[in-house]
């Protein structure tokens, strides 16, 4: 269910630290809320200082705005892509 914490959190396999992302648990952290809230610049700060790759859904629509009727969609389907290749690999 959405906002509760899951059994067995990354905090916890990782003696108390959380660190930065291994082969054997790949992470993948969403946050998602009404604009202007901060979301972007919480993400920003979280990921410096776990050492995360931050990927910003408004990173691609900035350059897919004016070249698609759909920048919203296509920016999603990009990030979504993205996201998948960070955790296959990581």
């Amino acid at each position: 269910m959405q906002g509760e914490p899951c059994a067995h959190s990354t905090t916890e396999s990782l003696g108390g630290k959380p660190g930065r992302m291994s082969a054997d648990v790949p992470i993948l952290a969403a946050l998602g809320g009404l604009p202007g809230i901060g979301k972007s610049a919480l993400a920003r700060a979280v990921g410096r200082e776990l050492e995360w790759p931050v990927l910003d859904k408004d990173d691609f629509k900035e350059i897919v705005y004016g070249r698609t009727a759909v920048p919203d969609e296509l920016s999603y389907d990009l990030l979504f892509r993205l996201a998948q290749r960070h955790l296959r690999q990581e």
